[in-house]
């Protein structure tokens, strides 16, 4: 069914969760602000410099710590999961800095939240006019920055 735009309303939503994602960000964008430290932000910022120098030393070790937690050779990213340790070790690496990671995860995370929370709220069935504003609402939780 499309909208009065011509866009189906599913497209429009999902734009609309785009253009908040961006919102929610701007602020440590515009404002060039400091990286922002969270509950363990420490912790996996250093698991993803270890993939990240794995990657750039082209020395691999998936289950072994061999840059990050001062060379222990801890058995981290096994736990917490090798596969999305190694896809921020590789965004670090072609952004360059942390704080361009964080923009860019934080903008992914945010997105993919209410994305799935408008996908959730359909499977639901809830009514197609609170769906955009759940979605949003969820987006901007502390559930999902923490």
């Amino acid at each position: 069914m499309k909208s009065r735009m011509g866009a189906s309303p599913n497209l429009r939503n999902i734009f609309i969760i785009l253009a908040v994602g961006l919102i929610i960000i701007s602020p440590q964008i515009f404002q060039r602000s400091n990286l922002m430290l969270y509950t363990d932000s420490v912790f996996h910022l250093s698991r993803f410099y270890d993939t990240y120098m794995q990657i750039k030393e082209h020395n691999f070790q998936p289950f072994i710590m061999m840059y990050g937690f001062n060379s222990t050779g801890r058995y981290i990213n096994v736990l917490y999961g090798p596969l999305l340790a190694y896809l921020n070790g590789l965004l670090l690496f072609i952004l360059g800095s942390y704080y361009k990671l964080q923009i860019v995860t934080n903008f992914l995370v945010v997105t993919a939240a209410g994305l799935n929370c408008l996908y959730m709220l359909k499977v639901g069935q809830v009514k197609p006019k609170l769906r955009l504003y759940g979605a949003i609402f969820y987006m901007t939780s502390y559930a999902v920055f923490a």
